[in-house]
């Protein structure tokens, strides 16, 4: 059986190895192909739980108790118990309060560069909670 923590370890020990040897621009481009592969297989895999959950949810339960399946839903935010946890935000700057909308783990970062009042190197996926930054309604 896979073990996902072993592949990891070896993706990452034939990058050092490339980056080693190889022209930069290769290994730029073996980067970008395994992060295009990787969003291939992470919408592939979101396109089966959306097919599962629409036509046999009884199957969900026994997809999750797979360790390798649940491991992978995990990684890409897919798993239930990933899309549905609370967050806590606390420091002079944060409005008090509970806030019950949902939110994803990308307005996380924005967030936190809204209340340090600092602007990102790049642009950030996500945008910031403009409710716990004293923004919002």
């Amino acid at each position: 059986m896979i073990n996902e923590e072993e592949v990891g370890e070896e993706i990452e020990r034939r990058l050092a190895e490339l980056r080693a040897r190889a022209d930069p621009r290769v290994f730029d481009q073996a980067v970008e192909l395994l992060q295009l592969f990787g969003e291939l297989y992470g919408e592939g895999l979101a396109h089966v739980m959306q097919l599962v959950e629409t036509h046999a949810p009884d199957l969900l339960p026994h997809l999750l108790a797979d360790e390798l399946l649940a491991s992978l839903l995990l990684a890409n935010g897919l798993h239930p118990d990933d899309l549905s946890v609370p967050i806590v935000f606390m420091g002079p700057e944060v409005r008090s309060g509970r806030f019950t909308r949902s939110i994803e783990t990308v307005d996380i970062a924005p967030t936190l560069a809204a209340l340090l009042r600092v602007k990102p190197f790049e642009p950030l996926d996500g945008r910031a909670v403009l409710e716990v930054v004293g923004k919002g309604p």
